[in-house]
Order: C-alpha cells, then structure tokens, then sequence
C-alpha cells in the first residue's frame, strides 16, 4: 500500500505515540498544503545593511558623518520612502547603488546603509521557479512532508558582488498564525559567523505555504 493511499487525521500538537512535539512542517509523516501566495519580488536585490552607523554632517564630534549630500536629499520627500516597523519609522532612500535608512531618536538622526544589487533578482527568480511551480501544484493535496524539501539551488553571480551562498540558500522558516501552520520560503545568504554556527541573511522572500500537520489513523 502506498503512503498517499493510507488513511490520515488531523495532527495534533504533539505526537500521540512518543509525546514529540511537532515542531516543523517536516515532523509530520504528511502534509496538506491549503494555499500558497507569492511575494511580491523587487527587481533589485537589496544585501544585508552595514555594520557602520552615521550622523548628520553637524552632529556629535567623533561619529562617523554621512555626507551633505545624502543628508540633502532627504529633504525631497518625493525620493523617500517611509516604512514603519511597529513603534519605529524609517525613511529609505536609494543613492549610487545603496539604500540609505534614516531612523531619528529625538532631536538625532542615525543612517546606515546596504548595498543594492540592481536587477540582482533577475539573477535568482529564474533558477527558483520551478520549486514554487511545483509548490503551487500540490495545493489541496496531501503528501509526505520529505516531498517538500527545497532543492539545492545555484546561480550566477557576476563578480565583485558580496554574496556567500550555503549549499541550500533556499529555504522553509516555519510560523504559526491564529492557529494556523505556515512556512515562508525564502533564499538566504552567509552573514558571518555566531557561536554555535553560521549567521544566515534573508536575500529575498519567495512565498508562503499555509499546511495542516496529518498523521496515519
């Protein structure tokens, strides 16, 4: 008897048998995927933000300046873009091949900034495809977990750009909303070295998968 062919039930949170709690989408024998949605992928490719931070050009003597310049242009309202992150708001400005955040803590403004790939996602969507293709097919289908298991991937980067590729950069990050289980797919990149490991960055987000846990009646 095939695996798809025997009887399933909802899973609980914790296995019935051993009391293991099912952690991740691959602790379940098997896995019905509800829906998957894209996200929306911009064309350029935006790395990790630089360790540095700045100030405005008259700020506090002996932190590092940003330029007149950068700090000008984030006057034009109309080239900034403000994102809110809870109780925090940012402005976002692209300048030379970086983006530039502005956050202000009172009457002082700190900048950072990360280098910006232009068409960088041209590099990597191409190559990805095929697995959120194959993701879409299994909705409202059930199957082994170990079928959803994202392929090692590889893609050309053009030289000098500073992106370190794990063997798997593409990758499930598991969350539960209200209830229900989800993975978000995305592709990763090295971000140096922590104890007990290696720091992982998010390069893109890809898509979300919503699944229900089964296991074997």
């Amino acid at each position: 008897m095939s695996v798809e062919s025997q009887t399933t039930t909802h899973a609980p949170d914790s296995c019935p048998s051993c009391r293991r709690d099912f952690k991740s989408m691959y602790d379940f024998p098997m896995v019905r995927v509800e829906d998957v949605k894209r996200k929306e992928i911009p064309n350029d490719l935006v790395l990790q933000e630089e360790g540095r931070l700045y100030v405005d050009p008259k700020g506090t003597p002996g932190n590092e300046k940003i330029s007149p310049d950068i700090a000008e242009r984030f006057n034009d309202k109309s080239q900034v873009v403000k994102i809110k992150n809870g109780d925090f708001e940012s402005e976002i400005l692209i300048v030379d091949g970086y983006q530039w955040r502005k956050r202000e803590y009172g009457n002082q403004a700190l900048y950072s900034r990360a280098q910006v790939i232009i068409g960088g996602a041209e590099l990597i969507v191409p190559v990805i495809e095929p697995f959120v293709q194959r993701l879409e097919s299994f909705v409202g289908r059930e199957l082994p977990s170990h079928e959803l298991t994202p392929p090692d991937i590889s893609f050309e980067l053009k030289p000098g750009i500073p992106i370190h590729l794990p063997k798997d950069p593409l990758k499930f990050a598991e969350r539960v909303s209200q209830g229900q289980r989800q993975v978000d797919l995305g592709v990763y990149s090295h971000g140096g070295r922590a104890p007990g490991g290696i720091l992982l960055n998010k390069l893109m987000d890809v898509a979300s998968m919503k699944y229900e846990g089964r296991i074997f009646s």
